[in-house]
């Protein structure tokens, strides 16, 4: 049977404790009968004698024992070799204060020691010695190394120890997804376009944005300087035709105007062109409208290169009502070249029965001959709301004749607000800055526009 060497170094400790202990107490009885007894004259044979030569650091006490009479020993130093020396006895350095020499005479050596020492320090010395041999006897010591694992088929493997963290607590959670609900987006403002034929400084103190100057035709053409309006972030465009041209039905050439036009608008140092075109006649069949408008819409973007500069059109609302013309009017001039167009100025004024003089009918549902023609049914046909401006007189003055169109400006403000909640955010012209001279007007609707 093997022994483990855990239970190999319990019995060596064990087997060391007696001996110690046996070693203390020969040691004791020994001291103790040298002083008790002064008329022995011989020395035990087993009395441990202890030997030193202080001359000398190669000589060191050493513990005597050879079943000799005393006086068989001699004088000399006994050199000791400490690899012999029982492993409990400590070894004293030179500097201890007690030497007991070999001598022939047991009275010798009990002479010596008691005028070497007293009792007292004798124990003293033997309790020194024993406590140096207790610190070196040997204790029982763990494995270093682990035991080697049982992988025979008939043993149940060692399970590994589970696995240990350095923390038992549990990380904090993420923190919480933010609650508020991010803001609305904030609607860009809107445009206050207004028609002027005056010079007039007035206009500069406005809430309008976009100042159109009217008219220019192929004879005419109006002398205006841009500067001032443009230094106060305000766009100018000059505005073609009018209600009394009719270019198309004249045999104008589309392509020749737009070159004059763009020439003008550079030389003159402006922002871009408005194409009030109201040829009515040019929209019945085989008139040839719609291909006119494309023409110089082309050759004017070409010309006028966005975004550099501005192109607008300001049609009659019912050239947007679908079925009503044989070639399309606007809607097909949308289709063909509203990639062109920044904005539609329409004019929903002066169209009889078709009156726009409502929210309702102005930008949801339209009255009137004229249907489908409103802002959002305008829309509905696929032409982009944000660039449907409304357009409308700014006072009943603005109207010709005894025709219809015309809201109370407070009225117009409540209808634009509600538009814009609901999406459209173009913008509303006033025909024309002679009936707003004081700005009034412009000064009602700019909040609803966000200006």
């Amino acid at each position: 049977m093997r022994l483990s060497t855990p239970v190999v170094l319990a019995v060596l400790s064990a087997t060391a404790a007696t001996v110690q202990a046996s070693f203390l107490d020969d040691i004791s009885n020994t001291i103790s009968s040298w002083f008790s007894s002064s008329s022995t004259t011989s020395t035990p044979v087993n009395a441990p004698i202890f030997v030193s030569n202080n001359n000398n650091a190669n000589f060191m006490p050493a513990f005597v024992n050879d079943q000799k009479p005393i006086s068989a020993v001699t004088s000399a130093p006994v050199k000791v070799d400490q690899a012999q020396l029982p492993q409990f006895v400590a070894l004293k350095s030179n500097d201890v204060p007690v030497f007991v020499p070999v001598s022939s005479s047991v009275q010798a050596v009990k002479a010596s020691a008691v005028t070497t020492t007293t009792a007292t320090e004798a124990i003293a010395i033997v309790a020194a010695t024993t406590t140096a041999a207790a610190a070196v006897a040997p204790v029982p010591v763990a494995p270093t190394t682990a035991p080697a694992q049982n992988t025979s088929a008939n043993q149940n493997p060692i399970p590994a120890p589970a696995p240990t963290t350095t923390s038992s607590v549990a990380p904090p959670p993420p923190p919480p997804a933010p609650t508020t609900t991010p803001a609305a987006p904030v609607t860009p403002p809107s445009n206050l376009f207004i028609y002027t034929n005056e010079n007039d400084p007035r206009i500069q103190s406005t809430a309008y944005t976009v100042v159109l100057i009217n008219f220019w035709t192929p004879t005419y053409q109006p002398s205006f300087d841009p500067s001032t309006l443009q230094s106060l972030g305000k766009k100018v465009l000059i505005s073609a035709y009018g209600g009394n041209e009719a270019p198309t039905t004249a045999g104008r050439d589309a392509t020749t105007d737009a070159n004059l036009l763009a020439d003008y608008v550079i030389a003159n140092n402006l922002d871009g062109v408005d194409v009030d075109w109201e040829d009515g006649e040019a929209l019945k069949a085989g008139g040839g409208g719609e291909a006119w408008l494309i023409t110089l819409t082309t050759q004017l973007r070409a010309r006028l290169p966005s975004p550099r500069y501005i192109i607008t059109h300001a049609p009659q609302a019912p050239h947007f009502s679908p079925g009503m013309y044989t070639n399309g009017a606007y809607l097909t001039v949308d289709r063909e070249v509203g990639w062109a167009i920044d904005y539609y100025l329409v004019q929903f004024y002066n169209q009889g029965g078709s009156s726009y003089d409502s929210c309702e009918s102005l930008f949801y549902k339209a009255n009137g001959w004229a249907g489908q023609s409103s802002v959002f049914e305008i829309a509905a046909q696929g032409v982009p709301l944000n660039k449907i401006v409304v357009g409308k007189p700014v006072t009943q003055a603005g109207v010709e004749g005894a025709s219809t169109g015309y809201i109370d400006p407070w009225v117009l403000e409540g209808c634009v607000s509600g538009a814009r909640a609901n999406g459209w955010n173009a913008g509303v012209m006033g025909w024309r800055f002679g009936l707003d001279t004081d700005g009034s007007w412009a000064a009602t609707l700019a909040p609803a526009l966000g200006l």
